[in-house]
């Protein structure tokens, strides 16, 4: 068995005995490139080089992963991109030197990370889609196409097999991490045969479908094409008619997802759901396009895909195209996802009984447009709000403390400090209410 590198201090933290439900289907993924999965297999897709489907109907909120180390993470990680920034290395033998030498990677995990796709440099399309081994791949393009941000490690990594799940902007796939392990989960019920999807940014929850588009184009150099962008319909949908009423809707669901959003963080500081910063470089983007258009119509040359063009050339600043996760994470990240456990009065301000309706709406809404990625934070706001304000009856106290309980175990799992922690205060709270 390959050796998987050495351990920080701070997993060492995170090492404790976890429940057999969570160890029975977790791996390493420096230890194998089979992927053993009774609920999920990798194929090649039409469009998307490969993705993951669902070997068997899945029912919501099923664990169907957890990867137990990624191949790559942390100050190793920055150190390469410093080196390519800074010309130290230029080609992928010179990468490749630097993992197997500075990051003591083995020839397997090597074999690994180079099969991982470069949205930048790499041409993995259809026709060679098993050319694996493609000399122009880069460690920095692997890198932004497809690195996650680990909240508890409080830095960028690389997860083989995570990586693998392509977007959408109504994912079927929530994500956690547990130390140096990556959890996934399912967040609805999943049809055998159906393709499996996590969400790069949360940013696209707060915009409609054609300035989302725009926005991952620029960022993430696809053009997005998932169910949502295509029709706004939870499900497929053929009626052409239709097609347009039901995006027409979804647009102004998610519009409203994000003014409720505004306002809990403008009345109430609270900036998980909402990023100035972000929402800002959405409009900066869109009016970006809407500029190069209008100079085409002039000049009736070029395109938005032109070498030249604004959204082509609009490179990552910060990391990977998972690093956004939460809508307020800065250029450089800071941890976001471990919910807040102080007082309420200490995180908010003079919070009223209409916030809670706010949130609550949020949360109807976010059901409505068929998403729940990431709800754990909403779910644990809306609960101390309603002790708060004291404005539910005792029964709607029980309601919202078991949702926050059974997605803190979705996240993090039984034993995890955390879990046991948020437990310990739920238990309080409630027999207080």
């Amino acid at each position: 068995m390959v050796s998987s590198p050495t351990k920080s201090p701070q997993e060492e933290d995170y090492e404790y005995n976890r429940s057999k439900d969570d160890v029975k289907y977790s791996f390493t993924s420096s230890d194998s490139s089979v992927l053993s999965s009774p609920f999920f297999h990798v194929r090649p897709t039409l469009q998307n080089g490969f993705g993951c489907f669902a070997s068997v109907d899945i029912p919501r909120h099923t664990v169907i992963l957890i990867e137990q180390h990624p191949l790559i993470y942390g100050p190793q990680l920055e150190l390469a991109l410093d080196h390519h920034e800074s010309g130290k290395h230029s080609c992928q033998e010179d990468d490749d030197t630097y993992l197997r030498d500075v990051c003591r990677l083995s020839f397997q995990q090597r074999q690994l990370l180079w099969q991982m796709h470069d949205q930048y440099n790499s041409n993995d399309t259809n026709n060679n889609i098993h050319k694996h081994q493609n000399e122009h791949k880069r460690l920095w393009g692997i890198f932004y196409s497809n690195a996650f941000y680990n909240d508890e490690l409080e830095c960028n990594s690389l997860y083989y097999w995570a990586a693998k799940f392509n977007h959408s902007c109504r994912p079927t796939v929530g994500y956690d991490f547990d130390g140096p392990s990556m959890r996934l989960w399912t967040t609805r019920f999943v049809n055998k045969g159906e393709e499996l999807h996590d969400c790069y940014s949360d940013v696209v929850y707060h915009q409609p479908a054609d300035r989302r588009q725009l926005y991952l184009l620029s960022k993430y150099h696809f053009f997005c094409q998932c169910v949502a962008c295509r029709c706004g319909s939870l499900t497929e949908n053929d009626n052409d008619d239709d097609d347009d009423l039901i995006q027409e809707q979804s647009d102004v669901r998610r519009w409203r997802i994000q003014q409720i959003a505004k306002n809990l963080h403008d009345e109430l500081g609270i900036d998980f759901l909402y990023s100035p910063t972000l929402e800002e470089e959405v409009e900066q983007i869109v009016m970006a396009s809407e500029n190069n258009q209008g100079e085409e119509s002039h000049h009736s040359h070029g395109s938005i895909n032109d070498s030249e063009g604004t959204l082509s050339t609009t490179f990552p600043t910060s990391a990977a195209k998972k690093i956004y996760h939460h809508a307020n994470r800065p250029t450089s990240p800071t941890p976001s996802k471990q919910h807040n456990n102080n007082s309420m009065s200490r995180r908010i301000q003079q919070p009223k009984t209409r916030h809670l309706d706010l949130v609550l709406e949020y949360l109807d809404l976010l059901q409505q447009e068929g998403i729940d990625h990431d709800t754990l934070d909403v779910w644990m706001l809306a609960y101390d709000l309603a002790v708060f304000v004291q404005a539910t009856h005792i029964l709607q106290h029980y309601r919202l403390a078991d949702t926050c309980w059974q997605l803190q175990i979705l996240h993090k799992g039984q034993q995890h400090p955390t879990t046991l922690s948020l437990q310990e205060k739920l238990e309080k709270k409630v027999s207080m209410a």
